[in-house]
């Protein structure tokens, strides 16, 4: 369910999910587990993030204030190659992945604008630009959590894309208006 700031004139268009470790990062490495909507908000589409888990202190710290993130801290595993599941877990939910990458890999850089609900119920937005070489994979995902994430995780199989050294760059966050503002970019590597 959306916040209910998201609500009106908003609509659900697909979930994503994803494992990443971040080689590189403003912060320093860490690795991450998210959740997240892709959403129809007026004229476009924005990806809004109900729940992010990472296993750095200053990345929790630094997402949430400067994006509204709603980050946690969580013990991960594994995840270092195509083959290797990855695992992310703290009290109460628990994720395991597998992908299985197949065909060649594709040149792709993507644009998205995110939305979140900051604490004083303004909506802060940012872009992120994402570009790589990923192949197409089959995902197996076990989610064991409340139903909260199980609703925006859900078990089974999926399409998805094995990402390889990937590079990620987020826009300062600014707050929502009839202008998206002017972003600077900081840059984090990862897989």
């Amino acid at each position: 369910m959306l916040p209910a700031r998201l609500r009106r004139g908003t609509s659900v268009r697909w979930l994503v999910g994803a494992f990443v470790h971040y080689t590189d990062s403003p912060v320093g490495p860490y690795s991450e587990l998210f959740a997240a909507a892709l959403v129809r908000k007026g004229p476009r589409l924005v990806l809004h993030t109900p729940f992010m888990a990472v296993d750095s202190l200053p990345s929790l710290r630094a997402g949430r204030a400067n994006w509204a993130l709603p980050k946690t801290l969580a013990a991960f595993e594994g995840g270092r190659g195509p083959s290797d599941p990855w695992g992310a877990a703290a009290d109460g939910w628990s994720v395991n992945a597998r992908a299985r990458p197949y065909g060649p890999r594709l040149p792709i850089r993507a644009a998205m604008h995110g939305v979140q609900v900051r604490p004083d119920q303004t909506l802060g937005r940012y872009r992120a630009t994402i570009s790589g070489f990923p192949r197409l994979s089959r995902i197996e995902v076990d989610v064991a959590a409340r139903q909260s994430l199980a609703r925006w995780m859900p078990s089974g199989r999926h399409l998805g894309l094995w990402w390889s050294n990937a590079s990620l760059a987020m826009s300062a966050p600014f707050k929502a208006t009839s202008a998206l503002g002017r972003p600077t970019c900081v840059e984090d590597r990862g897989r």
